[in-house]
């Protein structure tokens, strides 16, 4: 693995948290008593224009119709699992903060990346479940009480 790579992903890691307090506050913005579900459609909106204007400024070849009418129907599902993940920092993020937020996020991640990798599910290669892999999930647990989650 490149260290780019590494540095990349770390930032995108970040930007997560940055994401979770902005799209908190703009539900603020649109009256704390709305539904976070306009937060997250109001997000999932920018990010399609942002996601077209990538394209149009690009200009990758598209996908064949045929490759697209093969897609198995889970590939489909980032999107709305998408939404449940906004969804849920949108009303999670003004009462846990950020750092119980992000903590236990990240404690879900790793705990179901472990058995994706282990498995191999959904694409991943196969990446066994080892001693390593364990002390860095109960590491992570023991983060997760140091930070009181309460």
């Amino acid at each position: 693995m490149t260290y780019p790579a590494l540095l990349f992903a770390l930032v995108a890691g970040a930007l997560i948290a940055l994401q979770f307090g902005v799209n908190a506050a703009l539900r603020g913005f649109l009256g704390s008593d709305s539904h976070p579900l306009f937060a997250t459609l109001v997000s999932y909106a920018v990010g399609t224009l942002a996601s077209l204007g990538g394209l149009l400024a690009l200009r990758p070849v598209l996908p064949a119709w045929n490759r697209v009418l093969t897609v198995p129907w889970w590939a489909w599902t980032g999107g709305a699992i998408g939404v449940g993940y906004v969804s849920a920092s949108v009303l999670l993020a003004p009462r846990l903060g950020a750092t119980r937020l992000i903590v236990l996020m990240v404690a879900g991640q790793l705990l179901a990346s472990v058995i994706f990798d282990h498995f191999g599910l959904i694409g991943y290669a196969v990446r066994p479940f080892n001693g390593w892999r364990a002390l860095g999930c109960l590491l992570l647990v023991a983060a997760v009480v140091i930070i009181k989650v309460k």
